[in-house]
Order: C-alpha cells, then sequence, then structure tokens
C-alpha cells in the first residue's frame, strides 16, 4: 500500500511539473509571436530601400508567424514573398522619404519567372523618377545580371566574376531541308 502512495504521488507530481512546462512554453510562443508582430516601421528621410536577391522567394508569404521559426538556431527569420516584394516597390514609389533601390546581388535560388516579376516591379518603380542601383560583390550569375538590367547602373566588384551565358531560344525547322532530300514531314 505503501508503494502505491508513492508511485501515485510521483505520477500526479510528473503530471503537475509537465502541466508547468507546458504552460511557460505556450507563454514563451505567445510572447515570441508578440515581439515579432507587425511593428510600425520609421523611415528616415533620404532612406534607400535594400533588395537582397540571395535568399529563397516563393510567390506568397507565409501567414503563420511561426513559419520562420529556426528552433536549431534559435532564429526568426522570415521569409518574404514574391507579393510582399511588389507590393513593398509600390509602397517605395510614393514614399518620398526612399529615393531609390539598392539591389544586392547574390546566387539566386529563385526562378525565371520570379526574376522577371520583380524585374517588372524595378522597372515601373523607375517610372517614379527614383533611382535603382545594382551591386554583386562576389558573383553576378545570369539571373542576377538580368534582374539588374532594371537598374540605372550596375556596379560589380573588381574581384568578383560575371557568369553570363546569353538569353536565348531558337526552333529549327527542317521541313524544307527534307523536302529537297525526298521526304515528307507528317506531324502527330
Amino acid at each position: 500500500m505503501k508503494n502505491f502512495l508513492i508511485y501515485t504521488l510521483a505520477t500526479i507530481t510528473g503530471i503537475i511539473l509537465a502541466s508547468i512546462l507546458f504552460f511557460l512554453i505556450v507563454i514563451g510562443s505567445i510572447s515570441t509571436m508578440v515581439a515579432v508582430g507587425d511593428k510600425k516601421v520609421s523611415i528616415s528621410e533620404n532612406s534607400v530601400l535594400v533588395l537582397k536577391t540571395n535568399v529563397q522567394i516563393p510567390d506568397r508569404s507565409d501567414p503563420n508567424p511561426f513559419a520562420g521559426i529556426d528552433i536549431t538556431n534559435m532564429t526568426i527569420s522570415p521569409v518574404t514573398g514574391l507579393n510582399e516584394i511588389l507590393k513593398n516597390l509600390d509602397k517605395a514609389a510614393s514614399d518620398p522619404k526612399i529615393k531609390g533601390v539598392l539591389i544586392d546581388n547574390g546566387i539566386m535560388p529563385s526562378g525565371w519567372a520570379t526574376m522577371e516579376e520583380i524585374r517588372n516591379g524595378l522597372r515601373k518603380f523607375k517610372e517614379s523618377g527614383k533611382f535603382v542601383i545594382a551591386y554583386s560583390d562576389y558573383s553576378l550569375e545570369q539571373q542576377s545580371y538580368y534582374l539588374s538590367t532594371a537598374a540605372d547602373r550596375i556596379f560589380i566588384n573588381p574581384a568578383s566574376t560575371i557568369n553570363f551565358k546569353g538569353l536565348t531560344g531558337e526552333v529549327m525547322f527542317y521541313k524544307k531541308a527534307l523536302e529537297k532530300i525526298g521526304m515528307e514531314v507528317q506531324v502527330i
């Protein structure tokens, strides 16, 4: 009977301690969410919007406030989606405190369609009369160069490399060549 009471009290104590620990984790998560939440951003005069391109850019931002939390490194790095980038470029075009955009080029893990949308957004931004400058510190890849063509000027570190092979596509038509040797083309 004595062992039964000891085990019962130990179980109750364990349940209470686990509940307290769970409660503290929930409170910590809520406080992190509040700390990361939308804060009022103040922009000083003559500011430049920096567009870093060395991160994966999804089509849409994740509305989940915990999506950018990396538990292994204990860091918070929210992922900005294409929709937010384009919206912020539109806001910056009409904001008198922002004088221009700096494209900080890196190795882009995003696709060509994403780069084209951002490039079109930068061209629309330039219509407001503000400058766009592109800079590459390490390597200027094809996608980076394509995005940088929307800029007024492109600056590259003298020690960096440019990897540009060109953008083209050509379809070969062999119908007349095959007719000359007596073959008939049938498209299926």
